[in-house]
């Protein structure tokens, strides 16, 4: 249905980080509209499972590292 590799390759073609490819799964897709994501990580493809579990590390680490290198944001308080 889909291929592999074009969202690595569309990263590396616009610059930004790749975090990483998850395999298609109805179940999770359900299970997340159904307000509980993490029943079904229980029962899914250890595969699945690992592809969630990278994708997310990438994604803090991607973001730790950019709040490291950017100035805090300006705090408006309204009280």
């Amino acid at each position: 249905m889909f291929g592999r590799g074009g969202a690595k390759k569309a990263a590396e073609r616009v610059g930004v980080p790749f975090l990483g490819e998850i395999p298609i799964n109805i179940d999770i897709r359900v299970s997340g509209d159904n307000g509980d994501p993490a029943a079904i990580f229980e029962k899914t493809a250890p595969a699945t499972r690992d592809a969630v579990m990278l994708f997310v590390r990438n994604l803090a680490e991607q973001v730790s590292a950019r709040n490291a290198t950017h100035q805090t944001p300006v705090e408006l308080r309204i009280t």
